[in-house]
């Protein structure tokens, strides 16, 4: 029982109970809130953000904060869709993963460069240069004058 009241003191223990206690309301003003079907619809729903934040756990165990990885992985999701809504709607499952897997393996090494470059980029003039540009083209002049 000690532990129950340790666990509620935590910052998890009060997400949970405010959890629990919107659920009560919601469930008092629409009784549909925890049927089946609605919880099934909340877990489909949930599925594509679950599988980013497994993924971001497992950057995190590997030893380095990889926060790249989200926008890395949803601009992957998005090329694929976009490519067989417009190429081949009714592809098999297999080529949609395999395409994916290539288009998030090409924009992780093309990640993974840059941030090889700037990570070797350590005296300022070098990171200054790197910087500058980086710079959209209208910003450069002005870029240059605050920088002097």
């Amino acid at each position: 029982m000690r532990w129950l009241l340790k666990y509620s003191r935590s910052s998890e223990g009060v997400i949970l109970l405010t959890m629990v206690v919107l659920c009560t309301i919601v469930t008092f003003i629409n009784p549909v809130f925890l049927s089946a079907p609605n919880l099934l619809d909340l877990v489909r729903d949930s599925i594509t953000t679950g599988l980013f934040a497994l993924g971001v756990y497992l950057a995190l165990l590997s030893g380095g904060l990889d926060v790249s990885f989200t926008a890395v992985g949803a601009l992957s999701m998005y090329a694929t869709v976009k490519l067989f809504v417009q190429i081949d709607p009714h592809a098999s499952l297999f080529s949609i993963f395999l395409v994916a897997a290539v288009i998030g393996a090409i924009l992780g090494a093309f990640n993974a460069t840059l941030i090889a470059f700037f990570r070797d980029c350590r005296d300022r003039r070098c990171r200054s240069r790197a910087l500058y540009n980086a710079r959209p083209l209208h910003l450069r002049d002005r870029w240059k004058r605050s920088s002097q």
